[in-house]
């Protein structure tokens, strides 16, 4: 089957023989990140539960953190936070329905998948 352990066993094998010819392997000279990214107070691992409610650009392994966070200095950057990221989600939006692009810069025609209740309600 699929799992993990068999996954990393075949990755192994396939880079062995890849570096036996002479192949370089992506993940000799790339580190790798990890699929939960760390809690911006602490640094630790977080369970993805916890963000802030306002500008929901940076992550907490848990209220602690959070509160940690917005005594010494988050409480002064999540408005700029929150505004940077308005115009991120607009911007896409923008390029999105531009139909001058070529269409590797954009999604053409899938704008109104963007509504009110979409990831760009905020746009």
């Amino acid at each position: 089957m699929f799992s993990e352990e068999n996954v990393q066993r075949q990755k192994e094998a396939l880079d062995a023989k890849y570096r036996q010819h002479g192949i370089k392997v992506v993940s000799d000279y790339v580190p790798e990140t990890p699929d939960i990214p760390p809690c911006d107070y602490c640094g630790k691992n977080w369970s993805g539960n916890q963000a802030c409610g306002r500008c929901k650009m940076v992550f907490y392994c848990g209220r602690e953190c959070q509160l940690g966070d917005w005594k010494h200095g988050h409480k002064e950057a999540c408005p700029e936070m929150k505004e940077k990221s308005e115009l991120a989600a607009k911007e896409v939006v923008f390029m999105m329905q531009d139909p001058e692009l070529p269409p590797w810069k954009r999604v053409n025609k899938q704008w109104n998948r963007l509504d009110i209740e979409g990831p760009y309600r905020i746009a």
